[in-house]
């Protein structure tokens, strides 16, 4: 393998031009047919699998609950999450660990689920983080016929989708009170919406989700993953500042109303990036109009993985614009608005924080 890289720039397109593009399988899609895959239906296809660490790192991982007892998340949270949630079926006890910044990661909510369900952990450096060690007791659970659980939707969606899709094993109606902000909701309606494809049971109110015990025959032999809206997004960036008329077309995307993607709403806000969009035969289609005038104003509540790329548009194209909803950005793999700041005030971009 080379060892140095020589750049060199092409000149810039200065007419319109039209691409093609195949993007990657969704990872999110992909992680959650995988635990499910685990838990209920080992003979399910998975087909269009994504190839990304992540994904990689969690086929890993479930591989691994039934062969070692230390599993490495590197630094996945969501394999962190979702495999310490499956643990709670393993036969023997099993050590999670992870990088340094994943162990400073919260894990309190899903712990504090996940030990009402019967768990027992074991911390080996700080109190209810990365590492520890679980013990799946939930064997205890068959005393009762129905559970209730109380868990916060504010920090992170990922401990109430891990619920969501062991919540059936469990063999008792499951009933979860929701408190805080829904933040990354888009997240837990693509975990339902995947859940209710395969024929679970999930009611829903505006306070509370319930599970029933029941686990649906595998009808489908296979499923398919959908390209990934989370990476559109980095085209759409780099489009929203090409030559008017320029189109993108994404082959394979699923259009804002037959997605189970939260980030499919860059539909919707395809203006802000100067496009507009059309939906045509399981292909999305977005060409470059004129500059739009206003000030967009966007929350991020569902959707903080476009942040960045929705951020660096809006900077490229120098508009004034107002986000908010993203205090949840913290507690990723860094703290993500942090490090939006430092690197673009260098460039001479002012942040004001309320």
């Amino acid at each position: 393998m080379s060892n140095s890289v020589t750049i060199s720039y092409l000149n810039g397109k200065t007419q319109a031009y039209s691409k093609a593009i195949t993007l990657p399988a969704s990872k999110s899609i992909s992680n959650r047919l995988l635990l499910l895959q685990y838990l209920y239906f080992p003979d399910l296809i998975i087909q269009n699998l994504s190839d990304a660490h992540d994904t990689v790192l969690m086929q890993r991982a479930l591989k691994q609950l039934s062969e070692v007892n230390i599993i490495d998340v590197e630094d996945a949270g969501t394999v962190a999450r979702f495999v310490s949630a499956a643990a709670l079926f393993s036969s023997e006890e099993v050590i999670i660990t992870g990088t340094e910044r994943m162990q400073e990661r919260p894990m309190n909510e899903l712990i504090d689920a996940l030990e009402a369900l019967g768990a027992r952990f074991a911390f080996l450096n700080k109190e209810r983080r990365l590492p520890f060690k679980i013990k799946g007791l939930s064997a205890q659970l068959i005393e009762s016929a129905k559970v209730d659980l109380t868990i916060s939707t504010a920090m992170s969606s990922q401990f109430l989708s891990a619920l969501l899709m062991i919540a059936p094993r469990l063999n008792r109606s499951i009933t979860f009170h929701l408190y805080g902000d829904r933040n990354s909701w888009g997240y837990i309606e693509m975990t339902i919406k995947i859940m209710r494809s395969f024929g679970f049971k999930i009611t829903e109110s505006e306070h509370t989700i319930m599970v029933e015990p029941h686990i649906p025959p595998l009808t489908l032999k296979s499923i398919m993953v959908e390209q990934d809206w989370s990476s559109a997004a980095f085209l759409i960036e780099i489009l929203s500042y090409l030559p008017k008329k320029t189109r993108f077309t994404f082959k394979g995307l699923q259009s804002i109303l037959n997605s189970s993607q939260g980030d499919a709403i860059l539909c919707a806000w395809a203006q802000d990036f100067n496009l507009i969009y059309n939906d045509a035969e399981e292909n999305i289609e977005f060409e470059v109009v004129d500059s739009a005038q206003q000030v967009p104003t966007r929350s991020f509540k569902n959707n903080p993985d476009l942040v960045l790329p929705y951020l660096m548009s809006m900077v490229l194209q120098k508009k004034k614009f107002d986000i908010y909803d993203v205090a949840s950005l913290q507690y990723k793999e860094s703290d993500r608005m942090l490090a939006i700041e430092i690197e673009l005030s260098k460039c001479q971009v002012v942040f004001k924080k309320t």
